[in-house]
């Protein structure tokens, strides 16, 4: 990858679902943003020129109630193990992980989908899932679509 494309501050990586081998990453050039979704074997790459960005669309879901359900139901039954006369210590080591898993996902806060929308195409980002991490983008695609309408306000029209 050419050395002039930077990962955008506070965004992060993707997965696909769950796809363990699936990660996506969003970079950005002086001019556009490059999409990298790789799994083990293939890299697939778009192009979002900011130029042609017309909007964002974020869609919250309920993607954490559902995990948060689940993590649940997990933790509580496996808490059942103790009334079968199992050690705590081995009930709890059980336990922990999902009760772990249940915590953080609260701590992150509600999943969302996001969508680039240009002239040609509407692009669903795999990244970010969170929206806490929405806004940071919001903010740099703001800020690099300003400066290119500074750019073209600036320019001559022939």
């Amino acid at each position: 990858m050419a050395k002039f494309y930077q990962k955008i501050p506070g965004i992060g990586t993707g997965r696909g679902g769950f796809q363990i081998a699936s990660r996506s990453r969003i970079f950005a050039a002086p001019d556009h943003l490059l999409v990298v979704q790789s799994t083990g074997f293939t890299e697939e790459y778009k192009r979002i020129f900011f130029r042609d960005i017309r909007y964002v669309e974020v869609r919250k879901t309920n993607g954490h109630v559902h995990i948060a359900v689940i993590s649940a139901v997990l933790t509580l039954l496996l808490a059942l193990l103790y009334f079968a006369d199992i050690p705590v210590i081995v009930v709890a080591l059980f336990c922990a992980p999902f009760l772990a898993w249940f915590i953080i996902n609260l701590v992150l806060g509600p999943i969302c989908e996001c969508y680039i929308s240009t002239n040609v195409q509407t692009l669903k980002l795999p990244t970010p899932r969170r929206m806490k991490k929405v806004s940071k983008l919001i903010e740099f695609l703001r800020a690099q679509t300003a400066a290119f309408d500074s750019v073209d306000a600036s320019q001559p029209v022939a």
